[in-house]
């Protein structure tokens, strides 16, 4: 079995910036929730980044972390 993962997707463009987080199912689905379980990410650019579940409450949120996501860069494939 697999090291328990999140994802977190976060807004660059919304100030101060919004998260939407989930648990990855083992089949690798998830349901992000931003304000409430389950209700979608905000449709704005955002950072997105698989973390290990237990590194969650290290990372924190948002007020204690703005903009340290830096900026995104596409991989050249």
């Amino acid at each position: 079995m697999g090291l328990a993962r999140l994802i977190e997707f976060e807004s660059v463009i919304a100030k101060p910036p919004v998260t939407a987080r989930s648990r990855i199912d083992p089949d690798g689905s998830f349901g992000l929730g931003t304000f409430h379980k389950a209700d979608g990410a905000l449709p704005v650019a955002c950072q997105i980044a698989s973390i290990p579940s237990e590194g969650m409450n290290a990372i924190g949120g948002q007020e204690e972390r703005p903009g340290s996501m830096g900026r995104p860069e596409l991989h050249p494939k």
